[in-house]
């Protein structure tokens, strides 16, 4: 980690760590690529390995657990009132034996008495079940909500606030699955910055992720609807592209191209100019029958000729026939 210059933190170790134990292959994998590639492993590289391979989990789990112990405490209040009605009827059937055979006003007066004080007895135990339930909704929400965040974050790259590899691979999945249902078109965007590698080596991996973030937010305001965008990995992006044709999604890809290359960098503070990245992007169509896997090999293929051709530019799937 000293020698890739990756900060040691709890997140980065664990990564690295999981990396070396060689256990999590899909963890190794994703890895091996990062190292392979141009780009030298950051830590926003490391903040997303841990979210698509490593996550919250354990979170989601306890949330979980928390939210069924709420549930049965929730039930077992209802049920021990249950059982304290009940024994309130039978009572109330004893009483009302005991006032047929009642035969002088004192027995009568007793016996309401008593009635009164059972009854009394019944209503604070009413009040408090409607309390303990009350308390036992509002705590389930807040757990379900703290539920709902954890499902978003598992989701999410961190650095980006795009969705993640592992949202991205579960989504393009159920997009095959609709376009394949409906016989309706779908296409995918493979996005990759160009010399990035230079870029973070000449300003370092602080400005680097904020490129990352820059494109991100470009790539955001690019899709709409149905359109889903990811971050793949390291400084590679894909654009989920339902009911989109070749020829829209080369449209898309080169107004996502455009409108990064147009934009220049400058720091906020110091007003340091960064000039200028660009985009190389890969287009390509699903076609009935193939394998999600096949699917991004050809918009991967699509994005290195775009590579080889200069970079800056578009490729759909026609430039390898």
């Amino acid at each position: 980690m000293r020698d890739l210059g990756i900060p040691i933190d709890p997140v980065t170790f664990t990564v690295w760590y999981e990396y070396y134990r060689g256990d999590n292959l899909d963890l190794k994998h994703a890895v091996n690529k990062l190292l392979r590639s141009d780009a030298e492993p950051s830590r926003a590289d490391c903040l997303e390995l841990h979210s698509r391979f490593l996550g919250n989990h354990d979170n989601m789990d306890e949330t979980a657990e928390q939210i069924r112990v709420a549930i049965e405490a929730a039930l077992s209040s209802i049920g021990d009132a249950g059982k304290q009605n009940a024994a309130f009827g039978l009572r109330l059937g004893s009483i009302s034996g005991d006032l047929v055979d009642c035969k002088d006003s004192r027995s009568v007066g007793s016996i309401v008495a008593s009635l009164l004080r059972e009854t009394e007895k019944t209503v604070r135990r009413s009040r408090d079940l409607e309390e303990q339930l009350s308390s036992a909704s509002g705590e389930i929400r807040l757990l379900k909500d703290n539920l709902a965040d954890l499902h978003v974050e598992a989701s999410t790259d961190a650095l980006t606030g795009l969705a993640n590899r592992k949202h991205f691979d579960k989504q393009l999945k159920s997009e095959i699955d609709e376009a394949t249902t409906t016989d309706s078109d779908l296409a995918l965007l493979m996005i990759d910055i160009d010399h990035f590698k230079s870029f973070n080596d000449r300003f370092g991996h602080a400005i680097g992720d904020e490129v990352l973030k820059v494109v991100a937010s470009t790539i955001r305001r690019s899709v709409k609807g149905r359109d889903t965008a990811a971050r793949y990995g390291g400084e590679e992006f894909c654009v989920i592209l339902p009911q989109t044709d070749l020829n829209g999604a080369i449209i898309v890809a080169d107004q996502i191209r455009l409108a990064v290359s147009s934009r220049p960098l400058t720091h906020r503070t110091t007003q340091q100019d960064f000039g200028r990245i660009t985009l190389s992007a890969g287009v390509a169509r699903f076609r009935t029958g193939e394998s999600m896997k096949e699917l991004v090999e050809r918009s991967d293929k699509a994005l290195y000729k775009a590579k080889e051709k200069g970079r800056n530019r578009v490729e759909d799937e026609t430039a390898l026939d």
